[in-house]
């Protein structure tokens, strides 16, 4: 038996949703603009993407923390106060949207809907709770609260 990898195909599909996002946006149109340009028929897409177009926003934030905290990694953080860290942590966080401007852009102003308002909150709480993390933020109680509830009025 043939073995699947889904991350992989992810990724193919999140490549191409990429080049398509710019024209359509994210909407129900891209499964079939996705679909009209790559070897994936729609069932294929929502096998791996089951919400649709919001699976493929979610794995793409969550990519782009992923590449945030690979590239934290090569800056020297353990020399540095806290401030200092988070501050170092956004920029590359700044640095790797740059990568993408037209991209971020759209998923901005998709987010700020209010509809999306769920998808928003959790995208940003997500974002700050990642770069506490990056920066090794061991508090607890309410200090665990604050910190990202500030940062995330800072992001």
């Amino acid at each position: 038996m043939k073995k699947i990898d889904l991350n992989r195909i992810r990724l193919e599909i999140l490549d191409i949703a990429k080049i398509k996002l710019i024209n359509v946006g994210w909407q129900d149109e891209l499964l079939n603009s996705i679909e009209a340009s790559s070897n994936f028929s729609k069932e294929q897409i929502l096998s791996v993407f089951p919400e649709g177009y919001i699976s493929i926003l979610k794995f793409y934030l969550t990519k782009i923390n992923d590449k945030m905290t690979k590239e934290s990694t090569k800056i020297n953080l353990s020399k540095m106060g806290t401030t200092e860290k988070i501050k170092k942590i956004i920029l590359v966080r700044f640095k790797i949207n740059q990568e993408n401007k037209e991209l971020i852009k759209k998923t901005f102003f998709f987010l700020m809907h209010p509809k999306n308002n769920k998808i928003l909150i959790k995208t940003i709480y997500n974002i700050v709770d990642q770069i506490w993390f990056i920066a090794k933020d061991e508090s607890t109680d309410f200090n665990f609260y604050s910190k990202r509830l500030i940062l995330s009025a800072i992001y």
